[in-house]
């Protein structure tokens, strides 16, 4: 019985990550990605709300460079109700990650 209660959470965690990575990738990819050398190869991975305001996406994501290869994952936040973003390392990102609630406190 437990080992089926642990089953069902893990996959009501996955389903749940999934259904944010698909609304960012269909709604709200173009936001962040716009500015990217090669937009339709983002990948996405770690995407979760913000732990402390729920309209804030927090994530992962990687992209292709102009040679073609993939440059590795990098954090972002976005805000898509105030159309803001940052990625790694943007200064903007250092300054308000942790204030979002999507880097962890320095201890």
């Amino acid at each position: 019985m437990r080992y089926r209660f642990l089953m069902l959470a893990l996959a009501i965690s996955a389903g749940a990550a999934v259904a944010l990575e698909m609304t960012l990738k269909t709604g709200d990819a173009d936001l962040l990605t716009r500015d990217l050398n090669d937009p339709e190869s983002a990948k996405f991975r770690n995407v979760h709300p913000s732990s402390i305001y729920g309209d804030i996406i927090c994530g992962e994501v990687n992209w292709k460079t102009e040679q073609g290869g993939y440059g590795g994952y990098r954090k972002f936040w976005l805000d898509p109700t105030e159309g803001k973003k940052a990625i790694d390392p943007d200064p903007a990102f250092k300054v308000w990650a942790e204030g979002l609630g999507c880097a962890p406190a320095q201890p």
